[in-house]
């Protein structure tokens, strides 16, 4: 599916949100060893993606 595909189906647009929802939610429940582990401008590219689906 290319862009304009994507912007015409809210069944795979909510697919994608719901996704990314998931995967936000899951970050947050990641130990403190775990997030150490991972890189600071990982964390913060991710959480910032998050933003810009959900203000």
């Amino acid at each position: 599916m290319d862009k304009d595909e994507v912007l015409q189906d809210y069944k795979t647009q909510d697919a994608v949100v719901r996704n990314i929802e998931i995967l936000g939610e899951a970050v947050k429940l990641l130990s403190d060893e775990t997030k150490e582990k991972v890189s600071k401008y990982s964390m913060e590219r991710h959480c910032q993606n998050k933003r810009q689906v959900n203000p």
